[in-house]
């Protein structure tokens, strides 16, 4: 064996209760091969580097110095028991840390995690090299149809995977590859269809709402926004993968957060807080979920940012009366008369959220979704009863943080700028100093986009597109009863007119390359009366009952397959020609 690897290079497993995924270590050192196998835990981080002291594998005699102190490390992040994402992350490495033969992290700047997957090569130029190895990993989840379709006219620019790493009722987040940058971001896919099939058209503003504030926010403790793309079906929004998780499974991970810890998150979610207030944003579903570890699950390397704003709103576009965001760090005005909703109703979540990091310890899970239900006096009860109780050995400035942001009148509640110069937070000397230190650390690296986002791409519905090439009219049929049956807004996104031409001028259902029709055709076309001579009449009534033969003659099928319905009033004009339609301009000019 060589001297200067670590004892796992012979081949032994290290021992780990929950094993999650392996490595197979590969070293080439010497001119001799060695091999070994390591386990992952989901609880522990495992540290590859040169201090034994500060590493889990360490390679001792690197006398070339390869292999920096503190190089590479593999971590877990489980955001559903049994759903286990491993990630490796370059710990600021002299040499650089390679997957797949791409660098993904080199010193002196933190990097971000790279989600890993089964038969993934990570390397330490030019000897040791791990294989990945994990038998059930993220689920993965197709986009349907159309998505797919759409995905593909921006394929130069972003790949998109199957591996899921969020479901929701109208949308799925996807891993997702920004090929020119070279990185893995994330990739939210919202499927409009089903809002405009409901003729939500509110819920289908939302949405496009959530693309058009992301791109206005440029902040620290906000997930960065890359870019969004829309079209009449989908909605694809691009972001920064958040490789450390989310705050949830960080407290699952810890059974808990330690107060000092928690206090450094809440510094991070407040400023987010106090960000959004100044643009006019309220959040309304801030909860452990939406809070993102920007780089690992170590608290010396947090960057906290709030994510998930589709159900955000700014005041002075929206309503602000419809209830959202999550049942148990709702507001206790979302339920009450009240119509207005103020930036206090998340500034109640946040307190919620920080009474569940301070207090995971403990069976509360039948406790918290009653308090906004509660009146204050019963409130206050609850708070010291069970929830802050005397075993936690919390601090008196962070018991009164928690009960000043769940008070049950709006008014009365902390406000983020407050917040943030609460006792809790500042106090005492010595730990202000440490938590502004952490933040030049953390936020050392990042900057600010110089330039606002642009809107949202728009993209041309790809089910006229595909459908117009097709040679084969049985084929063609085929393919647009097919999508008819999936996809019943096809029927609307196949224009009337686009419909009529395949029936009058091409009887045998062949379609070719067309041009779209003007506003002035389509206006004739939609039957707008007309002022017309008697002869224009009469030529005009033999040219529609013509028209009228040869769509009586196509097979029947065509016509149900379609989904078209025969007029009754063919005089209006709807079944005229391309030919016609400029014969009669021609006569009025």
């Amino acid at each position: 064996m060589d001297s200067g690897a670590s004892p796992l290079a012979s081949g032994s497993d290290t021992s780990s209760d929950f094993p999650v995924a392996r490595l197979e270590y590969t070293c080439s050192r010497g001119g001799r091969v060695q091999k070994g196998l390591i386990s992952v835990s989901k609880d522990d981080i495992f540290k590859v580097g040169r201090d034994p002291r500060s590493n889990d594998f360490a390679v001792q005699s690197d006398h070339e110095s390869l292999i920096s102190r503190n190089h590479c490390e593999f971590y877990a992040v489980v955001y559903e028991p049994g759903v286990n994402f491993v990630y490796v992350r370059d710990r600021k490495s002299f040499n650089g840390t390679y997957v797949n033969g791409n660098i993904i992290g080199k010193g002196p700047d933190i990097s971000s995690g790279y989600l890993l997957e089964d038969g993934d090569t990570i390397e330490i130029l030019p000897y040791w090299k791990f294989t990945f190895r994990q038998q059930s990993g993220p689920p993965r989840i197709e986009m349907n149809r159309i998505q797919l379709a759409e995905s593909r006219l921006f394929s130069d620019k972003y790949s998109i995977t199957e591996r899921c790493i969020g479901q929701g009722t109208d949308a799925n987040v996807y891993l997702a590859h920004d090929l020119v940058a070279k990185r893995q971001i994330v990739c939210k896919v919202v499927n409009l269809d089903e809002y405009q099939n409901r003729f939500d058209r509110d819920g289908c503003a939302r949405k496009l709402q959530e693309a058009d504030i992301l791109r206005q926010l440029r902040h620290p403790n906000i997930l960065p926004y890359i870019e969004s793309i829309s079209s009449p079906h989908s909605l694809f929004i691009f972001t920064e993968l958040a490789s450390g998780g989310d705050l949830m499974s960080f407290i699952n991970r810890h059974n808990g957060v330690r107060e000092f810890d928690a206090r450094i998150i809440i510094r991070q979610v407040v400023r987010g807080l106090h960000y959004l207030r100044s643009k006019g944003i309220i959040h309304r579903d801030l909860k452990p979920e939406n809070i993102l570890l920007a780089y690992s699950p170590k608290i010396a390397y947090h960057r906290v940012m709030l994510s998930d704003f589709a159900t955000s709103a700014v005041p002075n576009r929206s309503r602000m009366k419809t209830v959202v965001g999550t049942t148990n760090y709702q507001a206790p005005e979302l339920f009450g008369s009240r119509s207005d909703q103020t930036p206090a109703i998340d500034m109640w979540s946040l307190g919620v959220v920080a009474a569940i990091m301070l207090t995971a310890s403990l069976d509360i899970g039948n406790i918290i979704p009653k308090l906004n239900r509660l009146s204050q006096d019963a409130l206050d009860q609850t708070l010291k009863q069970d929830i802050l109780q005397p075993c936690l050995k919390l601090s008196k400035n962070g018991k009164t943080f928690v009960w000043k942001c769940l008070q049950i009148s709006p008014e009365t509640r902390l406000t983020a700028l407050e917040a943030g110069c609460h006792d809790w937070l500042c106090t005492p000397e010595k730990h202000l100093l440490f938590f502004q230190q952490l933040d030049q650390r953390i936020l050392g690296n990042w900057k600010a986009p110089t330039e606002l986002k642009p809107m949202p791409i728009q993209l041309p519905s790809v089910l006229l597109g595909p459908l117009t090439k097709v040679q084969d009219a049985e084929a063609f049929f085929k393919a647009y009863s097919s999508l008819s049956r999936h996809y019943p807004l096809v029927q609307t996104e196949f224009s009337q007119y686009f419909r009529s031409e395949i029936l009058d001028s091409n009887p045998n259902g062949v379609v070719g390359e067309k041009k779209l029709p003007t506003i002035a055709e389509s206006t004739i076309m939609k039957g707008t009366p007309k002022t017309t001579t008697s002869s224009e009449d009469s030529s005009e009534e033999t040219r529609t009952n013509s028209t009228v033969s040869s769509e009586n003659d196509l097979p029947r099928r065509h016509n149900s397959d379609l989904g078209i319905q025969k007029r009754k009033h063919p005089e209006e004009g709807c079944h005229n020609t391309k030919r016609q339609v400029m014969r009669r301009q021609a006569k009025d000019l």
